[in-house]
């Protein structure tokens, strides 16, 4: 099991890499997430089990770094068929400010969604 901080040290790098220095309880936040959905990834099939160890680089990543591109104006997103929460539990992470609405047909997706939501 990979541990928070090493997430955060991946993901820390990642943005550094790309010129995007989010604040320490951004990535922090982003990190925990990822280990919460690395856990519960091997009870439920939220992401493809041979993607799963480059959870941080294809997936997380990818869905916070591309907030960037999201008009400031915005105020609203919408993530159809969001699986495990991507992209849009790291949107809200990386965009506060937004309004999200993450929809998935799956309940147990769903219930691994809203447990999130409240840690």
């Amino acid at each position: 099991m990979i541990s928070i901080e090493t997430y955060q040290r991946q993901l820390t790098h990642l943005f550094w890499e790309n010129n995007q220095n989010p604040d320490e309880g951004t990535l922090s936040r982003l990190a925990y997430y990822t280990a919460l959905l690395t856990n519960k990834n091997e009870v439920i099939n939220l992401v493809s089990r041979r993607d799963i160890d480059n959870i941080v680089e294809n997936h997380v990543f990818i869905s916070a770094f591309i907030t960037k591109f999201i008009p400031e104006r915005a105020s609203t997103f919408l993530d159809i068929g969001t699986g495990g929460g991507l992209p849009g539990i790291p949107f809200a992470i990386m965009r506060p400010d937004l309004n999200g609405v993450l929809v998935d047909s799956i309940t147990k997706r769903s219930l691994l969604l809203m447990n999130s939501k409240k840690n």
